[in-house]
């Protein structure tokens, strides 16, 4: 649950659970590559361009099971935002975090809880708004100078886009401020950056046992409309079961949480933490889900976390994955464009037309969505691309596929801005981007791990 802007903000992957409907986030990584990509665009697509009527597709909308929307931001003042529209080891607890200078969050009194006012008053200044070009959504400090968040709230970000802000903090200290990535897991939806910020970091309750009815404040910065935010807005609720969706454990929330709040904390009445907000129900009141605590923690036993270690390549990594994640769907969306002109011109030249005039019918449907897509391959897109095939620290088959598929995207944006050819001609074309496309797609995907 991630606010995004246009054209990003509207796709989203489904899985099925139940029958009620969950948003996973846009451009959430997927056991394969080709689905991750298929699954974000598709829901526009038959909406758009499919065959069937609008009333067969909203049909078939209703029969996905469950979305889970993971796109989350906003605050509690109102702010304009810079753009619009993670296996589990049973390792005791790393201590080395722990610097001996470090202060963090006074005990509570044996046997007395917080008042949620006490809760924000000691939490809010240490829980950021992770904002990118994008989109936003939320984080909160770990361990000095860690920050945690969703992987989906930055999945779709290059690094140098992504800034973090801490609004509760004292002026002069809200930010914005540089992360540099030190770990990202899109399976589990973790990432942790390193931050300079002397601020305290949240308190984690290490040793939390699930009690269902327990309360919780969970504090994040949800938007309200495009570029809006609402910065460090607060929101009460339950703790009130635990579920498992596609292998993964989660807290699901009695509360209400909206997209801009994935990556904020979900603290118990001791002041701690005991999970990281990430998913809402679509169809369904004050349905949220949170990721235990026990996996931020194990996210934080990684290696390069507790080295602090700052490697280029793992920014570099997520850079090309970034580009190949755009790329990808705007493909995918050329290639379902270039169908929809075959099926307008088959349609008219059986029934007596000419060629001309189903490209005439199919561009007034299939044009302004892509135009909306094509702002997705931003200047910054196109300048990472070739730097990242420049770079010889990036393996050679990653820079020669990317190059492919850009290749094959822009041939496709070609055969739709001047169609071109015969009927057959241009069926024939379609067929062969196609699998140029779904080809480089799985070997990126394998590729790049995702």
């Amino acid at each position: 649950m991630r606010q995004k802007s246009e054209p990003l903000a509207r796709h989203a992957s489904e899985v099925s659970l139940s029958d009620q409907k969950i948003w996973m986030g846009n451009m959430g990584v997927r056991s394969s590559a080709a689905i991750t990509i298929v699954s974000v665009a598709i829901g526009i697509v038959w909406g758009l361009w499919g065959p069937a009527s609008s009333e067969t597709a909203s049909k078939s909308q209703e029969q996905r099971s469950t979305h889970l929307e993971k796109r989350t931001e906003s605050n509690g003042q109102v702010t304009k935002s810079d753009s619009q529209p993670i296996e589990r080891r049973s390792e005791p607890a790393i201590q080395d975090f722990r610097h001996q200078d470090l202060q963090v969050a006074r005990p509570v009194e044996r046997g007395r809880t917080l008042t949620t006012r006490e809760i924000v008053e000691r939490s809010e200044a240490s829980v950021a708004q992770v904002k990118g070009a994008r989109g936003s959504g939320s984080g909160f400090l770990v361990r000095h100078r860690l920050l945690a968040t969703n992987h989906h709230v930055i999945c779709d970000e290059l690094c140098k886009n992504i800034e973090l802000y801490f609004p509760s903090a004292a002026n002069g200290e809200r930010g914005s401020r540089r992360a540099e990535l030190l770990y990202e897991d899109a399976k589990r939806d973790l990432a942790i950056f390193h931050v300079d910020t002397t601020r305290e970091p949240l308190e984690l309750a290490e040793a939390y046992t699930f009690r269902k009815g327990d309360d919780v404040t969970i504090i994040g910065s949800p938007g309200i409309g495009p570029g809006l935010a609402l910065q460090n807005a607060i929101t009460r609720g339950v703790v009130s079961t635990e579920t498992t969706i596609d292998g993964a454990k989660f807290y699901q929330l009695g509360a209400s949480v909206n997209p801009g709040n994935s990556g904020g904390p979900v603290i118990d009445l001791d002041g701690k933490v005991i999970g990281v907000v990430s998913a809402k129900a679509q169809k369904a009141e004050a349905v949220g889900f949170c990721i235990p605590v026990q996996d931020l923690m194990d996210a934080l036993r990684s290696e390069k976390v507790v080295a602090l270690e700052r490697d280029p390549k793992t920014e570099k990594t997520h850079n090309a994955r970034v580009v190949f994640t755009v790329l990808g769907m705007t493909g995918y969306m050329y290639e379902r464009g270039m169908n929809k002109y075959v099926s307008d011109m088959r349609a008219t030249l059986l029934s007596g037309g000419s060629a001309a005039q189903g490209i005439s019918m199919a561009s007034r449907a299939v044009d302004p969505v892509l135009a909306r897509f094509d702002t997705a391959i931003t200047a910054d897109i196109k300048e990472e691309l070739s730097s990242i095939v420049n770079d010889t620290e990036i393996p050679f088959e990653v820079r020669e596929e990317l190059k492919d598929l850009w290749a094959v995207y822009r041939e496709m944006k070609s055969y739709i801005d001047e169609p071109r050819g015969s009927f057959e001609s241009y069926s024939k074309k379609s067929i062969e981007l196609k699998d140029r496309y779904e080809h480089l797609v799985n070997r990126l995907g394998l590729l790049l791990g995702t």
